[in-house]
Order: structure tokens, then sequence, then C-alpha cells
């Protein structure tokens, strides 16, 4: 997760194993300064997702130095990814009550997949989006592996090869999913809602749309 002051291209060395990281929010829908924003150094966008995080009162311990964050006594206001973690982690709680043979990956994918995109905001400041919990308990489809990163390619670009993956929607659900792929946009605008093929997915079923190979582009999220 991202720590306080971090600087963009760096992540802890202590953090890099993490498998989750959080940015943080302003209240509202604004981006905080405090927060690691980038692609890490093996070039994965991070961070996966962001919480509020700012002007967050908590309790604050016996003995701790908070002075000028205190409240009064037993509270203080404090910024920083430490004050968002713990969002995202009742929110994982709370899937995890909900569907408690879930394993991590599973509830990483509820949380990103349900997350919402910030008008304004970069993939490397929000990630999927702000975490939604009452999204996340009432989405149906899952998709696995949650991101994909396609690593960078170096300038001319003429000698290329394709980046193939492959996503995997799952329909936790007993109904009819409808189900979308295959999607684009124009180049030309970064904010017009995607075009996609569909059809319907069956309840309790996997699928996995055919995959295209990957061409070099800006990083963005696609709403939808």
């Amino acid at each position: 997760m991202g720590g306080l002051g971090g600087r963009p291209g760096r992540e802890p060395q202590h953090r890099r194993r993490s498998h989750r990281r959080h940015g943080h929010r302003r209240p509202g829908r604004q981006r905080t300064d405090r927060e690691l924003r980038h692609p890490v150094r093996r070039l994965a966008g991070k961070p996966d997702i962001a919480a509020p995080g700012d002007h967050i009162v908590a309790a604050r311990a016996a003995g701790v130095p908070l002075d000028p964050f205190a409240v009064n006594s037993s509270y203080a206001e404090l910024p920083g990814t430490s004050m968002a973690a713990p969002r995202v982690t009742g929110a994982a709680a709370l899937l995890a009550q909900l569907h408690p043979t879930w394993k991590a990956a599973e509830l990483k994918s509820a949380l990103m997949g349900s997350a919402l995109e910030l008008e304004g905001v970069g993939v490397f400041a929000q990630g999927a989006g702000r975490v939604d919990v009452s999204r996340a308990i009432k989405q149906p489809v899952t998709a696995y592996p949650s991101s994909l990163n396609l690593g960078l390619r170096s300038y001319p670009h003429t000698d290329d090869k394709p980046i193939t993956k492959q996503v995997t929607y799952r329909n936790d659900s007993s109904k009819l999913s409808p189900w979308r792929w295959n999607c684009s946009r124009p180049e030309s605008s970064s904010s017009a809602r995607p075009r996609c093929e569909s059809r319907l997915m069956a309840p309790r079923r996997s699928m996995s749309p055919p995959t295209p190979p990957a061409t070099p582009r800006k990083a963005r999220t696609a709403a939808g």
C-alpha cells in the first residue's frame, strides 16, 4: 500500500511484496498529495484502489506524540494511507463475511471491479477507483486477474511484439448476467464510453473473452 511522502517511481523496500496497495482521497472525490503514485519498479500499475484518507478522526493511543493532530485527549485527525487502508480492510472483511469461502484474489477482484472511477483522476493516482463496498456486495461478476499489466515498450515501436493476456469472468449469482467484452473507444477520447460486444453469462459459470493482441497506448481505466 502507498505510504506517506512517497516519491513517483519508488516503492518502500519493506512494502514491495504487498499484494494490494491503496491510494487515499480527500473528503469528496479529490486526490490528496500524501500518497504514493506511480507504476512500481516492475512497471505494474499502482495503487490498486483508493479510499478516503485525509482529515480522518480516529482513536489515539495513550502516550503517542500526536499533539499537533489532536482533536482531544482520545482522538486525533490524521491524513495518509494509514487512515485509508482500514477502510479497504473493512470492506474486504465485510465481503469475507458475505463470502466465507472466497480467497484473497476473489476479494481483491470484487473490490477493484466495483470501485467508483473518479473523473479527472489518473489511473496511477486512483487505481481502479474509490472503494465502494455497497457496490461490491451486490456485484455478481468478478474478473481474474483483477488488473492487467502489459509492461513498458520503448520507442520506437517498430519491433514491438503483440502481448496477449487472458481475463476470466465469473458469475457468482443465480441469475443470467449481461457480459460485455472486446471493448474499445476512440484514441482521441479518454472519456467516451467504450463500445463492447455482449452476451448473457449463465449462473455459476466462468467465461473468457477472445484476447486480441494489445497495442501500446496510454494507461487508462475503462468504465463498463
